[in-house]
């Protein structure tokens, strides 16, 4: 399946349910399509297996103030009336809401950023092309470090998902996009220790992807299990790699936008954090929510220490009168509520030295699921730390462990690279950079 086929399924899915309104009554339907092959490299040529398919669509329907939503695999206008029927014994009983603006006007989306044609159309060369690209980047490794390292294998996932809504009001919208996994299984060896890792990144083009990046991330957190632990006690600054680094800025974006907000009050701060749902490399862009409205890039907490709303149609209120663009169906809910899409901090384009020499913070432990790092006003993780000498790992230190505030650890963020690649969650994206944590506090 390609793009513009994945969009016309999608687009009819949603424009047949919204023709089925009463007199009155309000459809919405969001439908999304999603196909996902596999391509395998090792030896030979690619390998690759059938496109798996599936399909979800969201509908709302409204009536006299009040709105109830289902969902459902496959839905299409010919199954709707059925669950309509059973939705408008419903609706009386539904939420209320109100109608409500847009916060911002339409904002511009170049669809094409977002589709890896030459994927879809010749994988053969391009996969070949990613192929000889990661091998070149770990001679270069092994050329440049004490590390032997070679590419063992290739798993690249594509995925061509499309996404339409219609409106019974004659209100519609729709795109679709490539959003592919690459998972490199290396061998490294350090004098006659070896090792296989898979290192793992995802990127809406196979030709964006920073392979010499990635090399360079997989060789530092390899060449750390690789090391004699010494017994130091870490102390100082940590860079942290892209992969450490978005999952440092998870919880500090779990710790804003999926709690309440906290009391006293706001502080300053010496850098932002940005929603951009028009990030390319992005796992969540998108150019409107599940609801219809237009999206764009959100200060999600300003350097003055305000936080923004993230306004849906069940959070309106006096104080937030306006739709941002953020209403999304989460795992735990058919509504839509507020949420952010691929997260990032604002960077002073950070470039780490050649011969970076300090420590290097290549894991996380205990940043689990919502909740689990927190205690009090506190977040609490674990940091694997290794050293590095002139660009190389030379030993590895016990852990070291954070306990600090949002505000107090997003301080100690001393400097951001630009984004090299987002690592997708559930239910948003974070950017992976490298970072450096100035001294954190620890427990």
């Amino acid at each position: 399946m390609d793009h513009g086929e994945a969009l016309t399924l999608a687009t009819t899915g949603a424009h047949d349910l919204a023709t089925l309104a009463r007199p009155r009554e309000r459809i919405d339907a969001v439908s999304l399509t999603t196909s996902r092959r596999e391509h395998k490299l090792s030896t030979g040529r690619p390998q690759r297996g059938p496109f798996l398919s599936e399909a979800f669509t969201l509908v709302r329907l409204a009536h006299r103030g009040h709105d109830v939503y289902f969902g459902s695999d496959g839905l299409t206008g010919t199954t709707g009336p059925d669950l309509l029927n059973a939705m408008r014994a419903l609706v009386p009983h539904g939420r209320t809401y109100r109608k409500a603006p847009p916060l911002r006007p339409p904002s511009t989306w170049n669809g094409d950023r977002f589709k890896d044609i030459e994927l879809s159309t010749t994988p053969d060369k391009t996969l070949e092309w990613l192929e000889a690209d990661l091998n070149l980047r770990a001679e270069q490794e092994r050329s440049r470090s004490r590390l032997t390292m070679k590419v063992a294998g290739i798993v690249v996932t594509e995925q061509i998902s499309a996404e339409a809504f219609a409106s019974s009001e004659g209100e519609s919208d729709g795109f679709a996009r490539t959003w592919s996994e690459v998972k490199v299984l290396y061998e490294v060896g350090n004098g006659d220790r070896t090792l296989k890792i898979w290192a793992a990144r995802n990127t809406c083009r196979i030709r964006s992807l920073d392979t010499a990046d990635f090399t360079a991330e997989a060789a530092w957190r390899a060449g750390a299990l690789l090391a004699v632990e010494s017994g130091e006690r870490p102390e100082g600054d940590v860079l942290l790699p892209p992969r450490t680094s978005a999952t440092v800025l998870r919880l500090l974006t779990q710790d804003q936008f999926e709690r309440e907000p906290p009391g006293g009050q706001a502080r300053k701060l010496p850098r932002s954090l940005i929603d951009d749902p028009h990030a390319s490399a992005g796992g969540h862009a998108r150019p409107f929510d599940h609801e219809g409205t237009r999206t764009a890039v959100t200060v999600l907490l300003d350097r003055t220490g305000t936080r923004a709303a993230l306004v849906a149609r069940g959070n309106l209120s006096p104080q937030a009168p306006h739709l941002t663009g953020h209403a999304l169906r989460s795992t735990n809910s058919l509504t839509p509520t507020p949420l952010p899409t691929n997260v990032r901090l604002d960077d002073d384009a950070y470039t780490v030295p050649p011969d970076y020499t300090g420590l290097l913070g290549y894991g996380v432990r205990g940043g689990g699921g919502r909740g689990r790092h927190r205690a009090g006003d506190r977040l609490g993780f674990r940091l694997d730390v290794a050293r590095v000498s002139q660009g190389e790992v030379v030993s590895r230190c016990p852990p070291l462990a954070v306990s600090a505030s949002s505000p107090d650890l997003l301080t100690a963020i001393a400097a951001v690279s630009a984004p090299t690649c987002y690592f997708p969650g559930r239910h948003y994206s974070t950017a992976g950079s490298w970072m450096v944590l100035a001294t954190p506090t620890r427990g």
